[in-house]
């Protein structure tokens, strides 16, 4: 065999070979475009030739995205990048520290403006030995509600008697004692401005009787 024949074989066998990996449809259409056949010996230029055919081929076989039977080729898409997704994640993650930050720091601030007024039961060992159980706070609690009632009850009772329309009423209640009370403390400062005037009248008539007096004593020294 020469080495055109082997020449030849070698080119065929790389047409095949590109012609298996390109569309199949979109080449059989392109070559019967081809006004020549392929030549049993090609020469370099025909080689040439062959070669940037097919590769235009190709090209043209990548790029379609319907073939005239209506084979979709699926070209390779380009993966999104992995910052893409993990942005509004890490974006989030950035957001809910600086939340927590801002609300740590308000609570500091909170705790420094506004300290607690108290200190937590058994803080101190001390402390929660002084504190009493709730039975005795109830008892004293009680016992000093009875005596507030009790002091209640005798300031009514000495109101009572010192208040004439109400002085023979022992059972009289606390409404009326008030009421009367009201009455005579009224009854009683009337009574004070009309005892002021009348001291006041005596007052003047008691200075005109010493002039009165004066001025017969110088009388009766001039006659002597």
């Amino acid at each position: 065999m020469d080495k055109a024949t082997q020449s030849s074989h070698e080119d065929a066998d790389e047409f095949q070979r590109f012609e298996e990996e390109i569309d199949v449809v979109s080449v059989s259409a392109d070559a019967s475009r081809m006004s020549y056949a392929l030549p049993t010996n090609p020469s370099v230029s025909d080689r040439r030739h062959l070669q940037k055919t097919m590769q235009s081929a190709m090209t043209t076989g990548r790029r379609r995205n319907n073939n005239n039977n209506g084979l979709k080729i699926i070209l390779p898409t380009k993966r999104p990048a992995p910052s893409a997704t993990i942005a509004p994640a890490a974006k989030r993650r950035a957001i809910s520290t600086n939340e927590n930050k801002t609300n740590k720091r308000t609570r500091q601030y909170n705790r420094v403006a506004n300290p607690t007024p108290y200190r937590r039961r058994g803080q101190y060992g001390h402390e929660s030995e002084s504190e009493p159980e709730p039975s005795e706070k109830r008892n004293l609690h009680n016992n000093m509600e009875r005596q507030r009632r009790i002091d209640l009850r005798n300031a009514f009772e000495y109101l009572r008697q010192l208040v004439p329309e109400v002085l023979k009423k022992e059972r009289a209640a606390k409404v009326v004692i008030l009421r009367e009370a009201a009455k005579y403390c009224d009854h009683l400062t009337y009574q004070s401005s009309s005892i002021n005037r009348q001291l006041s009248e005596l007052k003047n008539h008691q200075e005109r009787l010493r002039m009165r007096v004066s001025l017969l004593r110088r009388n009766l020294a001039l006659k002597r």
